[in-house]
């Protein structure tokens, strides 16, 4: 249909009149169904119109537009489309031969159902994410339905039913008066706003079998701005309810947002059935927009953490956790300790804490910076964050563990199960002085069985030799899967070549695929050592040491006799070593006894591009306030992290 207009106080009627059939053998029967035209057309009176035109004089449907119509023979949808443009039209379909009541639904959807025994005949849906159209509303999200009987006349058998249309939806109306706008977002805390809903035939609804949801996201399908203008967004009404805590909120391009609440309910009187609620201009809101991934996640659209996305409409409401202080740090275990969901940290300046409680990993727990600028998490009490059973996804988050002087920041604590998955996306460690990872002695039979870490920094601190991920002592290892460490920086801020970054199990079945690229260790060890691993890929790694690398460090070690079925090996580079020593890769008895990756190894040797840190890097590595600086050679420009 094309673009439309609700008015508050009035009512649809579109009268649909069968084409008259003089003789009743001239009726089409195909298998059973009636082939049938309905005439569709708009009552006069623009007064007491529900829909109007752009223009705002006349109803205006589009030559394939389609209605639902059910018949009372069986619950079959049957598809009847109209024929041209206009305010009246012809809709033509088929129905069941003998039927003689029908029900009609506006829009057509394969999963609008009808079921004659039930007092809510009719199952539809609301959209919960809706088109943005100027001047008008989604006629996608927009549901009108009405009902007729068939009432044949005389020796004739004219047919002459008319359908009598009424909407099933509120709206509200916003004035879009601020630039880049991409989403507008409308929510409340008690009833839902759209999604799966239970209608009569008179309009009014309940909640249907499906997923229903208490807010609505309209926005442009190709992802473009909203030109400024009049926008409606179709919502259930009320019934009997109020709209509790309602707030509507507008997201632009640069990832910014602005929040308006309801100074109280929205009462069902000013949500009902038929009616409009006027929200204003955006321009009139309380305050600028602000940098919010909160708010757009909110408004359905992608977060990404690793590979994966997160949005509202699949993964739920996110929890904002605020803290407003600028120095004060804030305790947040009660808030995410074994919860499950998507959580955005925002700060002022304050850190957030666990206080003196361990935090407890037992769901799938999502954790976001939502600041614009660095959001910490700081570390005391040697507390630790647990693994039983659940999977951490942490994005953008710095992680301050200067405060623990013993024990691993995560560990695996669990009698029962594995742990999934542990995601560190775009984050920064600083102050370690012992393992990112390292399993509870007491706790060696269950493991982490995969690990995403990328484009995230590690800044070390190393008196003695330690792994930043350390699962060596760990059992039953077969049940691992994946090691992808990619586009990261590990730096040592003192000491020298302590730190190994990861140090899988020595013993045991362990055949997980590891994937090792575009890294820079800085001063670090930036051994990996694993047991059985099925695939290999080591490509785009960097490595400086300003003191000159021992001869025993390794790149790779592999500790086994068996066969790995597929080792990639490409352009890693490494500087700092001394004319007489080596950067190697080891992989178990590489001549007698791996025979398949001794093949795989570049020219048949176990070395690494080696050259002078100057023919490396035109920006020689510097540590400076614990940050690293550097520029590799443009010859270079595939190796280490890459820009995101």
């Amino acid at each position: 249909m094309k673009k439309f207009l609700f008015l508050a106080t009035a009512v649809a009627f579109v009268m649909l009149s069968c084409q008259k059939e003089v003789q009743k053998e001239n009726q089409e029967v195909l298998g059973g169904l009636v082939k049938m035209t309905f005439q569709a057309s708009m009552e006069a009176d623009a007064t007491t119109r529900a829909v109007l035109a752009a223009n705002g004089k006349s109803t205006e449907w589009k030559a394939g537009d389609e209605i639902a119509v059910f018949d009372n023979v069986n619950s079959t949808i049957h598809k009847f489309v109209a024929e041209s443009d206009g305010a009246t039209t012809s809709f033509t379909g088929t129905v069941n031969a003998g039927a003689t009541s029908f029900v009609a639904v506006y829009p057509y959807t394969d999963d609008t159902a009808y079921n004659s025994e039930s007092e809510t005949p009719i199952s539809a849906n609301i959209p919960v994410i809706q088109e943005a159209v100027k001047d008008s509303y989604d006629p996608k999200a927009a549901l009108f339905v009405a009902e007729a009987t068939h009432d044949p006349l005389g020796e004739d058998k004219v047919i002459n039913q008319k359908f009598a249309f009424t909407p099933a939806f509120a709206l509200f109306k916003v004035n879009v008066d601020v630039d880049d706008v991409m989403a507008l977002y409308v929510e409340n805390t008690k009833i839902a706003m759209s999604g799966s809903v239970a209608v009569k035939t008179t309009g009014s609804l309940s909640n249907g079998t499906g997923n229903v949801y208490k807010w609505i996201s309209l926005q442009k399908e190709d992802g473009t701005v909203l030109e400024k203008g009049t926008y409606y967004i179709v919502s259930r009404f009320a019934g009997t309810n109020s709209l509790e805590n309602f707030k509507m909120m507008y997201v632009k391009n640069d990832i910014t947002a602005s929040t308006r609440s309801a100074s109280g309910p929205i009462t069902k009187e000013k949500i009902a059935r038929k009616s409009i609620v006027d929200a204003g201009s955006l321009s009139s809101f309380p305050s600028a927009p602000v940098f919010s991934k909160h708010a757009y996640y909110q408004a359905a659209y992608d977060v990404k953490v690793g590979a994966r996305n997160f949005n509202h409409l699949t993964d739920g409401d996110a929890t904002l956790i605020e803290n407003t202080s600028s120095s004060e740090s804030m305790d947040i275990t009660s808030i995410i300790s074994t919860k499950k969901g998507v959580f955005f940290l925002k700060s002022a300046g304050g850190a957030f804490t666990s206080g003196s409680s361990n935090i407890n990993v037992t769901n799938e727990l999502v954790l976001i910076n939502d600041s614009s600028t660095e959001t910490v998490f700081a570390f005391t009490s040697d507390k630790s964050w647990n693994f039983r059973g659940g999977s951490l996804y942490v994005k953008n988050l710095s992680f301050n563990t200067t405060g623990r002087t013993s024990g691993a920041v995560f560990s695996n604590n669990s009698t029962t199960e594995d742990s999934d998955l542990l995601v560190m996306d775009e984050c920064k460690v600083f102050g370690l002085t012992k393992s990112l990872f390292q399993p509870n002695s007491s706790f060696l039979a269950y493991v982490i069985k995969n690990y995403e870490i990328t484009n995230s920094t590690f800044a070390l601190t190393a008196t003695s030799t330690y792994s930043l991920i350390n699962e060596g002592s760990c059992a039953n290892t077969g049940k691992m899967e994946k090691m992808l460490f990619k586009n990261n920086l590990v730096y040592l801020t003192t000491g020298t070549q302590k730190v190994n970054v990861v140090n899988m199990p020595t013993t045991g079945d362990c055949t997980m695929i590891a994937d090792i690229q575009n890294n820079l260790f800085v001063n670090a060890a930036a051994t990996f050592i694993f047991t059985d691993l099925s695939s290999i890929v080591l490509k785009h790694n960097a490595y400086y040491d300003a003191n000159s690398f021992a001869s025993s460090i390794r790149l790779f070690d592999v500790k086994t006799t068996s066969t790995i079925s597929d080792l990639t090996t490409a352009d890693n580079i490494v500087s700092g070593l001394a004319s007489d020593k080596k950067w190697t890769y080891t992989v178990g008895d590489v001549v007698t006894n791996n025979p398949a990756v001794k093949a795989a190894l570049p020219e048949g040797t176990n070395e690494i591009t080696k050259s002078s840190a100057s023919d490396i890097f035109s920006t020689i590595p510097s540590i400076s306030a614990g940050e690293v600086s550097f520029v590799l050679q443009s010859a270079y420009s595939d190796c280490g992290p890459q820009a995101l």
